[in-house]
């Protein structure tokens, strides 16, 4: 999402929505040079399992010397997880 790889590298993790999304905003943040110098660290990361087949996570990231929360569901599609939500505030 910041631009420094491709977002087709996560392709077969994602949804095509999500895929989108993080396509269109890591091409912003390169056309805005908005790299960081360092990279992301994740400082916790909780996991829930509502139903079978279905993860939700939450995580905290610090990204640019700010901390952010990650939220993502995550679905069960042909033998491997696939991210359908993803929420970074």
């Amino acid at each position: 999402m910041d631009g420094l790889r491709p977002a087709s590298q996560l392709a077969r993790w994602l949804t095509p929505e999500v895929h989108e999304r993080i396509s269109r905003r890591g091409l912003l943040a390169r056309r805005r040079r908005q790299r960081q110098q360092r990279p992301s660290t994740v400082r916790s990361v909780h996991v829930c399992e509502p139903i079978d087949g279905v993860a939700e996570v939450a995580a905290v990231v610090v990204f640019q010397n700010r901390i952010r929360a990650v939220a993502m569901r995550m679905t069960g599609v042909d033998g491997r997880w696939k991210i359908s939500v993803l929420q970074v505030g």
